[in-house]
């Protein structure tokens, strides 16, 4: 699989989110700032509510900017089964329909229509994963049996 058309989908993916905070952050900012938001009574909290919101969605946005940047800037290498898996490997798990994607700008995204995940080495799979090898087993989440790394590349 090109690895390569996987960032361009992930790339494609935060460009999309980032648009979407970016508008919902100046439409808190507009309700924090709007004449509509100034408090007649202590209990009254609005604006105070929409500023906070702002600032999330500010901190959201950064956050993004910064994936973005990364991934922009991200050249996965090819593995081999011999390999240890790290940031870049694509994972295939025997008995599931599904592959992994490990990479340090991601965060769950679904790509390939559904065919793969982009996964963080923070998340819970993506650190238990980090350092194995193809043959290797991993117990899932709400999974009686462990599945075993069947190839990395």
């Amino acid at each position: 699989m090109n690895k390569s058309v996987l960032v361009n989908q992930l790339i494609s993916t935060l460009e999309a989110k980032l648009q979407a905070t970016e508008d919902a952050m100046l439409a808190a900012h507009a309700a924090a700032t709007d004449e509509q938001s100034v408090p007649e009574t202590q209990y009254d909290t609005l604006g105070l509510e929409a500023s906070y919101l702002a600032l999330g969605q500010s901190k959201r946005l950064a956050d993004l900017k910064g994936k973005l940047m990364g991934l922009r800037n991200f050249s996965p290498r090819n593995f081999t089964d011999d390999d240890e898996i790290s940031a870049g490997a694509l994972i295939t798990f025997a008995q599931l329909d599904v592959k992994y994607f490990l990479c340090p700008f991601s965060s769950g995204e679904v790509l390939q229509d559904g065919g793969v995940i982009a996964i963080s080495p923070d998340s819970p799979i993506g650190s238990e994963i980090q350092g194995l090898v193809a043959g290797d087993e991993l117990k899932f989440p709400n999974q009686l049996n462990p599945r075993e790394i069947t190839k990395v590349e």
